[in-house]
């Protein structure tokens, strides 16, 4: 395996944080969601005729690698639903027909980010005749769950107007339905 280990060493073999992939959402229970994310990693292949294929090695502190995904030939992969906010280091090994294990390449780590929160956009709607007659609610997540989009007179009370599951709020509050003066409302993920 020595062979290898220079053959690796002496081609600049890298591995590199390719790209973030939004697309993993866990349900923690049926009134919580808990957002995660997929992160893509990718490397370049070894030259070595004696390679048959590649280790990647993580885990939440430096150096110290409990997960492994055994790959063939693949020179990328996806590290799926790891959790925002949390770093993880990543590292890669060549592996040759006979098993046998290069050292693990240069250590990357990466941050997964917090989802952004979606903004409630609002729209008064109004007739033919200028009159308002409506206000439109949406809004556009990175997440997919159950969302509740809340009522208040005061801002310190709030009370449920209207729920649903997805990653599109599209609420339409008739102003008849309004006994206050003023209503506030807010955007709520369960």
């Amino acid at each position: 395996m020595t062979a290898l280990l220079e053959k690796l060493n002496r081609n600049g073999w890298r591995l590199w944080l390719a790209t973030v992939l939004l697309s993993c959402l866990l349900e923690a229970g049926p009134s919580r969601l808990v957002a995660s994310q997929n992160v893509m990693l990718a490397w370049n292949p070894s030259t070595n005729a004696d390679v048959v294929g590649y280790n990647v090695y993580y885990g939440n502190a430096s150096g110290f690698y409990p997960y492994i995904v055994n790959l063939g030939n693949d020179t990328s992969t996806q590290i799926y639903c790891v959790n925002d906010g949390a770093t993880y280091f990543f590292a890669v090994s060549a592996v040759d027909a006979l098993g046998d294990e290069s050292e693990l390449s240069e250590e990357v780590s990466y941050t997964v980010p917090f989802p952004v929160p979606p903004t409630l956009q609002t729209q008064t709607l109004t007739d033919a005749n200028g009159q308002a007659y409506a206000i439109s609610l949406s809004a556009t997540s990175s997440e997919t769950g159950w969302w509740e989009v809340e009522s208040s007179e005061d801002l310190q009370n709030w009370i449920p107007y209207t729920f649903g599951y997805g990653s599109n709020v599209s609420v339409v509050v008739r102003l008849a339905e309004q006994t206050a003066p003023q209503m506030y409302f807010r955007l709520v993920y369960l």
